[in-house]
């Protein structure tokens, strides 16, 4: 056990160290005190309770204990340049000589975060916004912000750092207003879940009604026009804002006080809806994102419904009707935070009936290779370096805008299509993982050769997946394919062929 951790802990950038509450029973740990190790019965080992597995953010003096909790985003800690202690700041070390050290390094590293870090993200962040809004992918992205984020090596508690550093020049306008919204909906969150809670302490009876009523008279309050509804976001949103977020609002914005209004801010940050060709501005997706984050079910149609009502409703002073009924809202789920194996596994069958039936039912495997892509999407939330995710996101996106409706027939891409770049966009996140992977190699290989016609490039990821796996049998057979059909070498393409068609057979005799 204690040496696989040691291995574990050199790949995460951890640091050893002495823990013990007495002098006399210290031990040399690599992980946090409080992750326990067991061997199961069946002889494996296992560890639980994870959860401070990385080291803390050096706490605020508001905030003491917040080491507890607050802790540095995995991606910021493997790629720091020293090795940093879980169990630092708490009294868990009390008795290592090095206790000041380790410390030390935290301050050093929260600070590096702070000062160096932040701003080249901020940086980063209006580059990558202005060119998703040219190429028309800006709402997909805004939808997967906090995804962009950690891998960064930012926590989404961090948001406001990220606003209000290096963005302040008005060409940075739409990123800062990227965040806003992003925020706002995290605010709007915890306060529908403290109603729910509240509102379960007072109706014991397993009833969903009374909650229905609570979440569409609150979501009235807040999309609905007229003065209340200004009043209640240049207040509790806003107040929610400065708790939750440090550095939330500009100084610009904190100097006008009740005269910068939030929810116009919100409303003027808009977007175009990728191959719709409709625009939607920051309450459509504060809207969505609620629902991604709340596992709210609205009735069938009632998002485009909302869409229509945005854009014609755009004077906020004026008063205008409550476009939330309670018959409008089909369910409130439960969004549960997990590991990201549960939605992975729930993205897989979602995946497996898609394919099952993508030539028979184009409605159906459309339905479910969009509910496995959000499966996915959350999982990589959690973790946005997995690579087999971000393979099975490449696969089922091309699956879903690759092909033609009805003949399932491969049509003509252009490079600047949005989900061509996002596919590409998630095979070179895979290939960044780990670049000697061949089924990414394979898969991007096949990107290449049919929606990207770059031929020369897709012939050299062939070879590099076969030498690294010389017999990749889906492999071998598509190199094949290529050599008959784009360099027209039959004589080479035959040497391949019979290549495939004795693995086959080695396959089918081991089985």
């Amino acid at each position: 056990m204690a040496e696989n951790l040691r291995k574990a802990a050199k790949v995460l950038n951890l640091k050893s160290h002495v823990c013990g509450v007495q002098k006399t029973s210290t031990q040399k740990l690599y992980t946090a005190t409080d992750l326990e190790g067991h061997i199961g019965g069946d002889g494996r080992l296992y560890i639980i309770d994870l959860s401070r597995t990385f080291p803390p953010e050096a706490p605020h003096p508001s905030a003491p204990r917040s080491y507890l909790f607050r802790l540095l985003r995995p991606e910021f800690v493997k790629t720091y340049q020293k090795r940093l202690c879980p169990d630092a700041i708490s009294s868990f070390i009390k008795h290592d000589k090095d206790i000041t050290e380790h410390n030390q390094e935290i301050y050093e590293a929260t600070e590096y975060l702070l000062a160096h870090i932040i701003p080249v993200v901020s940086r980063l962040l209006s580059s990558k916004v202005f060119k998703c809004h040219k190429d028309g992918t800006l709402q997909s992205f805004q939808l997967s912000l906090c995804v962009w984020l950690h891998q960064q090596g930012i926590n989404c508690r961090m948001m406001g750092l990220v606003r209000t550093r290096d963005l302040n020049k008005a060409e940075h306008q739409d990123a800062q207003d990227a965040l806003l919204v992003e925020m706002c909906a995290r605010v709007i969150k915890n306060k529908i879940r403290l109603l729910l809670r509240q509102t379960s302490k007072q109706f014991k009876i397993p009833v969903e009604e009374p909650y229905r009523e609570v979440v569409t008279k609150l979501l009235n309050l807040v999309f609905t026009n007229g003065p209340k509804s200004l009043e209640f976001w240049n207040t509790e949103i806003k107040s929610g804002l400065l708790i939750q977020f440090a550095s939330a609002l500009t100084e610009q914005e904190m100097k006008q006080g009740s005269i910068f209004s939030i929810k116009h801010q919100v409303a003027h940050y808009v977007v175009r809806e990728e191959r719709k060709g409709v625009s939607v501005d920051g309450r459509y997706l504060i809207l969505v994102r609620l629902q991604q984050m709340l596992g709210l079910q609205f009735r069938r149609q009632f998002m485009n419904y909302m869409q229509k009502w945005f854009n014609k409703n755009r004077q906020l002073n004026e008063v205008s009707d409550e476009p939330f009924q309670t018959e409008n809202v089909k369910g409130i789920g439960q969004r549960v935070k997990h590991i990201n194996i549960i939605d992975y596994a729930q993205g897989y069958i979602y995946k497996q009936r898609g394919q099952s039936y993508f030539r028979e039912d184009n409605e159906a495997s459309s339905k479910y290779f969009k509910k496995a892509l959000q499966k996915f999407e959350r999982a990589l939330e959690s973790n946005p370096h997995d690579k087999e995710i971000l393979r099975n996101c490449a696969e089922i996106t091309t699956a879903l805008h690759g092909y033609a409706d009805a003949q399932h027939q491969k049509i003509a891409a252009g490079p600047d299509d949005p989900w061509v770049q996002r596919v590409e966009t998630y095979l070179k996140r895979a290939l960044e993982v780990d670049q000697q992977d061949p089924e990414t190699l394979f898969q991007y290989a096949q990107f290449l050769r049919y929606w990207r016609h770059e031929m020369d490039f897709a012939e050299n990821y062939y070879l590099q997946a076969l030498e690294i796996q010389p017999n990749y049998l889906n492999c071998i057979r598509e190199y094949g394919n290529m050599l008959s059909s784009v360099r027209l070498d039959d004589e080479a393409a035959q040497s391949f062929y019979k290549r495939a068609k004795e693995l086959k057979l080695k396959i089918e005799g081991d089985l």
